[in-house]
């Protein structure tokens, strides 16, 4: 379909409602094609999250200098759509679907208690212990919580390491403390390089 650049540019409808050239928009101070530019950003972020508010005429190679170039138009009800607050919004939701499907797949996991709670492997790979101490559970459930490890997460759900008898190689236990421990001096290394800026 071929752009009709004296119509809407996002819905090409001919409605009562008026016509907003951001080129033509009293009191815009600085350059006027930066509202094409954020459209067109605004566009191409929602094309990669596959969210489009309302199906586009014109392609995804279109530019802010075209867009300049032919005075383009937009109702204003048309161009809400597109605004930040929206983009974040279909983001949010894009992305906590998905979080939200993942988490459901991954709470059906059953816990063999014959095995690692860590690493899932049984006996062959080293000797098995078990958790015996509230201070222990709750240090290994704040660990995995830090870490957002969803698999370890959907685990620990099902109550209390203690009563569901846990067991644990030391070697994945130690890994798990390495991998906090990690985790944590970036996260110390990341707040310093912004205090200092």
């Amino acid at each position: 379909m071929e752009v009709d650049w004296s119509r809407c540019i996002i819905c090409q409808q001919d409605t009562c409602e008026s016509l907003k050239c951001p080129l033509q928009s009293p009191g815009t101070s600085g350059d006027k094609t930066d509202a094409y530019t954020s459209f067109l950003t605004n566009v191409e972020q929602f094309l990669d999250i596959d969210a489009l508010p309302t199906d586009i005429c014109f392609g995804s190679n279109e530019s802010a200098a075209n867009f300049t170039l032919h005075c383009a138009s937009w109702h204003k009800s048309c161009h809400l759509k597109y605004n930040n607050s929206k983009l974040a919004k279909a983001k949010k939701r894009k992305f906590s679907n998905t979080d939200e499907s993942e988490k459901r797949t991954t709470k059906r996991q059953a816990i063999n208690v014959q095995n690692c709670f860590f690493c899932e492997k049984g006996h062959e790979e080293g000797d098995l212990h078990r958790i015996l101490t509230f201070d222990a559970d709750a240090n290994i459930r704040s660990m995995i919580t830090e870490l957002q490890d969803t698999k370890l997460l959907a685990r620990v759900v099902g109550g209390d390491l203690i009563a569901i008898e846990a067991r644990y190689h030391l070697k994945s236990q130690v890994n798990l403390r390495n991998r906090y421990r990690s985790h944590i001096r970036k996260l110390n290394q990341s707040q310093q390089i912004q205090m200092r800026n």
